[in-house]
Order: structure tokens, then sequence, then C-alpha cells
């Protein structure tokens, strides 16, 4: 998906109210998910379809929410454009735009010493700067899409992992802060040597 930065993306608002309380992050319009029928766009998604989780594999949306922000009076809401290869070979698999809010659930055998969790959760606009990861300049608007669920899961999107469900559902998963979310994305990439990263980052 190319992301124009001279027009508004905009979609109709839903019609029904949503069923579940949802986060305040989400993807742009356009963005490809895994589906029980293959991939589709992600707003072409509806109340009882099935998306590919990484926790519970394929789960039941329960609702679909639009959600257009105008971005020359709030440019703070502007998209973060994840590239191909940013936390790993095709982690992402292809260009991936979120919600500056949306938070990516990351995995490493040393993020147990690091934060005392296997997986953690970064927010998207932790990120920019790091592995190419950037805020989208020039739109005048954006469309963010956000899919419920009765409890929190992690989504399957091009080959990365989304924290998405109710807002007010806790989780074990800690979310770091942003040292900590730069320090875990270069861990995931082959090329940064660890024990360089790791040393850089004090345990105490």
């Amino acid at each position: 998906m190319t992301l124009s930065r001279s027009s508004v993306v905009k979609l109709p608002a839903q019609a029904k109210p949503a069923l579940v309380r949802l986060s305040a992050a989400g993807l742009t319009v356009g963005t490809p998910v895994m589906t029980s029928t293959g991939k589709r766009p992600i707003e072409e998604l509806k109340s009882g379809d099935r998306v590919l989780t990484k926790d519970l594999g394929m789960q039941v949306v329960k609702c679909i929410a639009f959600r257009d922000a105008d971005l020359e009076s709030s440019p703070d809401l502007s998209p973060i454009r994840v590239p191909p290869g940013a936390f790993g070979h095709e982690r992402p698999g292809q260009d991936i735009y979120l919600a500056p809010s949306q938070q990516i659930a990351l995995r490493h055998r040393m993020f147990d010493v690091l934060f005392a969790s296997r997986e953690v959760l970064v927010a998207a606009r932790d990120l920019v700067g790091v592995a190419g990861i950037e805020r989208v300049s020039g739109l005048r608007g954006v469309t963010y899409v956000s899919l419920g669920f009765m409890k929190r899961h992690l989504l399957y999107c091009g080959n990365l992992a989304l924290d998405l469900g109710p807002g007010c559902q806790t989780t074990t998963r800690p979310a770091l802060s942003v040292e900590e979310a730069r320090l875990a994305t270069n861990l995931l990439r082959p090329h940064v040597p660890s024990h360089a990263q790791a040393a850089a980052f004090p345990l105490h």
C-alpha cells in the first residue's frame, strides 16, 4: 500500500455501533489482514469474520470501527511507516502503516533478562528513527481501522503481531519505554551486534 501525500483518505463511518470497547490504536485503510479465506484489506472485514491471531489462532471479529484523523490540525496523529525487514527477515514483509499508539508485540530470548518477559509491547511512535521506521508527513488526513474482539489478541499483519482488542483489558506483556523499545528493536535485527546493544543498556 502507498499513501498519497496530497489527498485525504476517507471511508464512511460504520452504521452500527461497536459491540465491544476498542483501543485507540489501529491500522490504515488498505492494510492486508490474514483471514480464514485468505488476505483481505482490513476495511473489508465485518463482524463475524475470522482473522488469524498469534495467541489463539483464528478468532471472530466482533466489530470494526473507522476513525478519521485530521492531520492538518493534529499532525501528531500521522501514521507511522514500518518498512520491510524492520524487525528481521520479512518482518514485516511489506510497508505497514500504523497509528502512532498502535502496540507491536516483539519476542526475543534476551527479553527475559532485560524486561522479565519473553514477549513485550512497543508503541509504533516510540520507534521513529530506528530501522527505517518513520512518521509519514504531508498528508491532510488518514482513516484508521480498529478491530474489536471480546478479549485482547495479537493480530497477525504483514508478519507482525499487533495488539488489538478492548482498551480497558490488561495484558501480561509489559509495555516498554522509548529507550527500551529501541533496544528491543535492535536486538531483533541480525546486522546489529546484540552484545553491543545489550551492553549499552543497564540492567539495574
